[in-house]
Order: C-alpha cells, then sequence, then structure tokens
C-alpha cells in the first residue's frame, strides 16, 4: 500500500515539475541546440541559424545591420526586434529585458536582440525607428 502510495506521488510530482518547467522555460520544442532553423528579418532579409544563438548573433551571422549601442549587455534598447508568430521559438524574457523595454512593448511582441535566443523557426522585424 505505501509502495503504491509513493509511485503516485512521484507521478504527481513530476507532472507538476513539467507544468513548472514549461511555464519557466517554456514548452518543449522539436529543435535541438545546433539544429539549423530559419530565421526573417522581414525586408531585410534571413536565412538558416542554428539553435541556441541570441536574435542579435543571428543578425550578425547573416550581415543584417542591427544597432546595438550597448554590445548587447541588455541596457540601451537599441537592439529592439519585434516578433511576428510564434513567441514560444524564442527564449522567454528575463526581469532585465522587461525593465528596458517596459510593459507596454512587451505586450506588443517587442524583445531584445541581445537577449532573446532562437529556439525554433522565427519571423521578426526591425523597427525603422531605430534602423533606416
Amino acid at each position: 500500500m505505501a509502495e503504491r502510495r509513493s509511485t503516485v506521488v512521484r507521478k504527481a510530482l513530476r507532472a507538476l515539475a513539467s507544468k513548472l518547467r514549461e511555464r519557466v522555460v517554456g514548452p518543449r520544442l522539436p529543435w535541438k541546440t545546433g539544429d539549423l532553423v530559419h530565421i526573417s528579418f522581414g525586408d531585410k532579409g534571413g536565412g538558416e541559424v542554428p539553435v541556441g544563438i541570441t536574435v542579435l548573433q543571428a543578425a550578425k551571422q547573416l550581415r543584417i545591420s542591427l544597432d546595438h549601442f550597448c554590445g548587447g549587455r541588455c541596457s540601451c534598447g537599441t537592439c529592439r526586434v519585434v516578433v511576428h508568430g510564434e513567441r514560444t521559438h524564442l527564449s522567454p524574457p528575463d526581469l532585465n529585458e522587461e525593465v528596458v523595454l517596459g510593459a507596454t512593448a512587451m505586450k506588443r511582441g517587442d524583445r531584445l536582440a541581445c537577449q532573446a535566443i532562437v529556439h525554433g523557426p522565427i519571423e521578426l522585424e526591425i523597427p525603422r525607428f531605430f534602423n533606416a
């Protein structure tokens, strides 16, 4: 009887841990670090990049101009991008990013390219007020 109870408790704890992980880290996606996925910067271009790099690193790799005055240290907000499509294909924003962007920009779908890690194919736009 006690053995059966411990099995039930273990299953419940695993289910709870899985739900907690999904809330904090995001859902599990089929792509693994190093897999190539497509990233698009709208009319600026796009291409294949490995999963696990930041959007800023992806832009540099694809030779797409994206301002980043603080050098990618999450302090200036000039590497702002607007996410179109599946937001779960990027890492969840942390508190520093939310502070730099503000609540309104976060709700709109803005992210800092220096903080957003690519987890799957994604469509982005570089706002004109930062890059001509």
